[in-house]
């Protein structure tokens, strides 16, 4: 409803209250402003004349970058560069910890090639060329891309590993019929934060991840998957 932009043009020292934002809203609802009121006041800034008044905190400058997702922010914010970093490498510690107590299917491979992470690792050129390997590992890769640039993507790594390889691919699933699990809340969740937000990204069902494999170049021979860890599988695409 463009509620941030209103308030950022009315300049960084600027203090609104809900009926002067609605008032800039495309809105026809009568009870816009109440209902407004209601969900900025869990945010007060200050109050005045006893009305709740509200203004941009820094940290908003993150939800005004116009139609760029993380990670081409990350490219134009150093410090927002290092946030996501820092919390990639965090988060990436205590899932991959957990995943090699299940998962085996590391044990045998010589050399590895892991696709668009961070820390010099494969990265932006990745729909360009992906370095050979015996397998290739991509964790919370494909949910971050819509359809085209997934079956691009799968492309080059069908043609980077041998005729025995396998790709790697760690990441959560959504269900067709909704499940009470944790993990189908939290994809789900996910699912709705990346609609909003982002542009083409999503979470997959099985069938998707399924689907992707047999379209992409010749079509993988299968997809297995091996593991259930963290409220992720570990899928393996079999060349």
């Amino acid at each position: 409803m463009g509620v941030f932009e209103i308030m950022a043009k009315a300049g960084p020292r600027a203090k609104l209250s809900a009926a002067e934002i609605e008032a800039q809203m495309p809105s026809h609802n009568p009870n816009a402003a109440v209902m407004l009121d209601r969900v900025l006041r869990r945010s007060l800034s200050s109050a005045g004349d006893d009305r709740r008044l509200q203004r941009l905190a820094p940290v908003a400058k993150y939800v005004l970058h116009y139609g760029i997702g993380d990670y081409e922010h990350a490219g134009l914010d150093s410090r927002f560069n290092e946030v996501l970093n820092t919390a990639m490498l965090s988060h990436n510690s205590i899932v991959m910890n957990r995943i090699l107590d299940y998962y085996k299917g590391f044990e045998k491979i010589k050399q590895l090639v892991d696709v668009g992470g961070g820390c010099g690792k494969c990265g932006w050129k990745m729909f360009q060329k992906i370095l050979n390997g015996d397998a290739i590992l991509m964790k919370l890769i494909l949910r971050n891309w819509d359809d085209e640039h997934c079956l691009s993507l799968l492309k080059n790594c069908y043609e980077a590993i041998p005729g025995n390889g396998k790709i790697i691919i760690i990441d959560s699933t959504t269900v067709v019929i909704p499940e009470a699990t944790p993990a189908t809340r939290e994809a789900s969740s996910i699912d709705i934060i990346m609609l909003m937000q982002l542009s083409g990204e999503k979470e997959r069902t099985k069938q998707e991840y399924y689907g992707m494999a047999l379209t992409a170049k010749n079509g993988f021979k299968g997809v297995n998957y091996e593991s259930f860890v963290c409220n992720f599988y570990i899928m393996e695409f079999i060349k």
